[in-house]
């Protein structure tokens, strides 16, 4: 028995009949989010050898929480809207809501294309089906696309639940969910390579052209993971994203472009993914008019398959970058290697997998850059960031309007308001309370922990305020690692993930001393720690050298190199994060204080100078 579960299609737009073909709007598909394989009875097993979609993990999700209400998709380059407001509208009201929005600094919303919606599903989860880290307090039940139904465009469109990640459409006067989207890529397109395969130079994906036949579900999994096709051996049975990706939204009966795949059925296609909610079945496709349902694993159901193979479209040489300009100021990206092409804020390159791109900021006249968040592998003090090409990657970079502060106690005239402003922009810090920062307040080890947690968070590109420990455990629920930091503690998730991540093993005798002040060669220890751990080296003053920190001629008249924190001071001041205290000095026993703290971590964090 089938259960209808209407999902989407991938692409708007006519498609030219040539060799080659242009999509309307294309991106590489990010995977379903399902990393478990299940049997016939929906009994979890092991995936080695199933081609399930379980056994595959290409182009993993990945989101970065811009900390202004938006969230960016890592893989698609695409901007979303953090939180909807839970409100159902019209589909008419919910595309003017889009359009009028403004939030992240940014006002050139819309109301996404069904593809762009689905690209968000996590398929190995529901109720809701998405990942509710980034996006907090998502609805259970439906949100517009912008796109209409082809059968009926003037009153009909499609939407997508969040339950379970089905599709349906709707009549645009019901009233649904909104989450609103910016950005997007240019159009790639179909290629028949005259070896009976088809590539998609816009998802990274090549497709076996002509039809495998009409088989049960382990058959069909079976079938692709042994064909030879194409002088290629690594096909597998397609994930249900990647399978909705080659059908055309504008047609039916076939619903897909018969130019390049000429015999295709209008029937339903099998997909590698299991139905979470029922996970004896599987999301099948069908190209009669893009409808999809969930149908049994049994040996008693048939559908058609299509085998495909690759998953990146660094695969066929154009990786995409993403780059945007966030925040209140604004400024310029520049790219060390190839070509960034702007449109508004967003900026977009094309890059072959491997390829290392250096991306430098500068801000216009009033306004201060306070640094990168997104892809970067690392960061410099000259507004440097480095991005290394392996699957599709998006980065930010965040500019305010000099002279003005988040904090009521923080003049534009306080020495070190630039760089409190930035780190409260990348949500490392929000304040001391009732709107003020305490600049002259000395910060103690538990404020350090909940610091560098955020920092380490903003350098990975992930959200500050929701984070885990090992294996994805709530740190909050963790057994405590040290005697003087109870659960109860409200720095208490910071200690934990800050001991997991190596950065302290506490002040002693099984404690953590998270009232002690941090002095500023223990503030050295925690942030080289937590940007290198133990492996790092120095270079002596000479450009592109790299020795044993240990070794190096001490830069400052009090840290000599008997200083049990001689290497850590060394690295800081190599890196450009400390220029010590005056008079040749780094004055290490002193204790640090909020403004030099944010100066401190915005340097080694952000790239700030």
């Amino acid at each position: 028995m089938k259960l209808q579960r209407l999902l989407f299609i991938f692409f708007a737009g006519a498609l030219l009949h040539f060799c080659t073909a242009a999509l309307s709007e294309a991106f590489t598909p990010p995977d379903t989010g399902q990393t478990k394989c299940y049997d016939e009875n929906g009994a979890v097993i092991s995936c080695t050898g199933t081609g399930q979609d379980g056994s595959y993990n290409i182009n993993p999700m990945s989101f970065a929480d811009n900390n202004n209400g938006t969230v960016t998709d890592n893989i698609t380059g695409l901007m979303w809207q953090k939180q909807d407001d839970g409100t159902t509208r019209t589909w008419s009201t919910a595309g003017t809501y889009c359009s009028s929005l403004s939030v992240g600094g940014h006002s050139d919303w819309r109301l996404p294309e069904v593809l762009e919606l689905m690209s968000i599903v996590n398929y190995g989860i529901v109720s809701p089906a998405i990942n509710t880290i980034f996006f907090p307090n998502t609805q259970t039940s439906y949100y517009w696309s912008s796109t209409t139904y082809a059968d009926n465009p003037a009153a009909v469109a499609w939407m997508i639940g969040f339950n379970d990640g089905g599709f349906n459409t709707s009549n645009m006067s019901d009233y649904q969910y909104v989450r609103c989207v910016r950005g997007g890529q240019e159009a790639e397109s179909f290629t028949d390579n005259g070896n009976a395969t088809v590539t998609d130079s816009g998802t990274g994906l090549m497709w076996q052209q002509a039809e495998g036949g009409s088989m049960t579900w382990n058959n069909a999994l079976s079938y692709c993971e042994g064909l030879s096709l194409g002088a290629q051996s690594d096909w597998r049975l397609p994930n249900v994203k990647e399978l909705t990706s080659i059908t055309d939204f504008t047609k039916f009966n076939p619903a897909i472009n018969t130019t390049f795949f000429p015999d295709a059925y209008a029937s339903y296609y099998w997909s590698s993914t299991t139905y979470r909610n029922y996970a004896s079945q599987a999301w099948n496709v069908s190209f009669y008019r893009t409808i999809e349902n969930s149908s049994s694993k049994s040996n008693v159901v048939s559908n058609y398959v299509r085998c495909v193979r690759g998953g990146q479209s660094g695969v066929f040489g154009n990786l995409i970058l993403s780059v945007t300009k966030a925040g209140t100021g604004s400024g310029t990206v520049t790219a060390n290697y190839g070509t960034i092409s702007w449109s508004g804020s967003t900026g977009t390159g094309s890059y072959s997998s491997g390829t290392s791109i250096t991306l430098t900021a500068a801000a216009n006249s009033g306004s201060t850059f306070t640094g990168w968040s997104g892809a970067c592998s690392s960061q410099s003090a000259s507004a440097a960031c480095l991005v290394t090409m392996s699957a599709a990657e998006a980065v930010t970079a965040n500019y305010v309007l000099t002279g003005t502060t988040p904090f009521s106690d923080v003049p534009s005239s306080e020495p070190f308001a630039s760089y409190i402003e930035a780190i409260y922009n990348n949500g490392i810090t929000v304040g001391c309370g009732n709107g003020n920062y305490c600049s002259a307040n000395n910060v103690t080890r538990d404020q350090m922990a909940a610091f560098l947690v955020r920092s380490t968070q903003v350098e990975a590109g992930q959200s500050t305020v929701n984070f885990t420990c090992n294996e994805g455990a709530n740190c909050a629920t963790e057994t405590p690692y040290f005697n003087d930091v109870p659960t109860t503690d409200g720095f208490f998730p910071y200690v934990q993930k800050l001991y997991e991540l190596g950065i302290t093993t506490g002040c002693g005798s099984g404690d953590y001393c998270p009232s002690e002040n941090v002095t500023r060669d223990q503030m050295a220890a925690f942030i080289i720690r937590a940007l290198y751990g133990q492996n790092y080296t120095c270079n002596g003053g000479v450009p592109g050298a790299s020795v044993a920190c240990a070794s190096t001629t001490p830069y400052f008249n009090d840290v000599p190199t008997t200083d049990g924190f001689f290497p850590y001071v060394q690295k800081m001041y190599e890196l450009g994060i400390t220029k010590g205290c005056g008079n040749g000095n780094y004055c290490p026993s002193e204790d640090v204080t909020r403004d030099q703290m944010a100066a401190f971590l915005a340097r080694a964090f952000l790239g700030m100078q």
